[in-house]
């Protein structure tokens, strides 16, 4: 009798511990630090514009109107625009490559793109949280890296999809562990340190205590704006390091995958 044929499942290798991969991401954060804040400051820029909008007179409701209007087209543009810049910038210092002003000269025609594999994902996850929350999150998890296809391998629509639901196959819950891990850390971090700054501002402020400040933000103005623009200052600051995270776990598995 012949004998009988084994099938053997082919499992991914092992990827990066968390910790590992946290630390390794917090070093990288402060060596490029000064090179990737240069697009990340951008995001300073709506919260300046909101500012402005301070020293509208009052009874210029158009002019206010406008103002918010340009606030809210600002955000999004520049957004888009560093999203798409911080990642290209980051991959090519991974690589080991020299940032110049070619590095980001393709970031305004990515955008497209982004946005397109961006609405796929959220209609796919959408559709999946239809049905549950927990296949909303699995779904969400398995499609997480459909936008960083796009600068690894110029993957456009489905197939970017295609790709980040290969990439995590069989490494949910790795991947899952490793996004909250990084992302609590991350997170928790930079609102400690809006805290501080915020803080800070109260007392530079007249000695307000804080919570003062924080509820007359509302009814002021002014404060409401310095307020969002010590934040938007510390975003700016942090967003980096949320991205580099993400490419070093991207990279991690398409190495393993390999």
């Amino acid at each position: 009798a012949p004998a009988p044929v084994i099938y053997f499942r082919h499992m991914p290798a092992p990827i990066i511990p968390a910790g590992e991969l946290i630390k390794s991401s917090w070093q990288a954060f402060v060596k490029y630090w000064e090179t990737t804040v240069r697009y990340s400051a951008w995001l300073i820029l709506p919260s300046l514009l909101t500012l402005l909008n301070v020293f509208v007179p009052r009874g210029q409701d158009q002019a206010a109107v406008a103002f918010a209007a340009l606030t809210v087209i600002a955000s999004l543009v520049v957004a888009l625009w560093v999203s798409v810049a911080l990642y290209q910038v980051v991959f090519a210092l991974e690589s080991g490559a020299k940032i110049t002003d070619q590095t980001t000269k393709t970031a305004w025609i990515l955008v497209v793109p982004i946005v397109w594999i961006a609405l796929l994902q959220s209609l796919a996850v959408f559709g999946a949280l239809l049905l549950l929350i927990i296949p909303g999150i699995y779904v969400g998890v398995r499609l997480g890296f459909s936008q960083l296809g796009l600068f690894t391998k110029q993957l456009h629509g489905r197939a970017a999809l295609a790709d980040s639901w290969a990439l995590t196959k069989d490494r949910f819950w790795a991947v899952l562990w490793r996004q909250l891990a990084g992302g609590v850390l991350f997170g928790f971090g930079m609102v400690l340190v809006s805290f501080v700054a915020m803080y800070l501002v109260s007392i530079v402020a007249g000695g307000a205590k804080l919570d003062a400040l924080l509820a007359s933000q509302n009814s002021n103005p002014l404060a409401g704006g310095l307020l969002g623009l010590v934040q938007a200052i510390v975003q700016a600051a942090f967003v980096p390091l949320f991205v580099i995270f993400q490419v070093k776990l991207y990279k991690a598995l398409d190495r393993s995958r390999a």
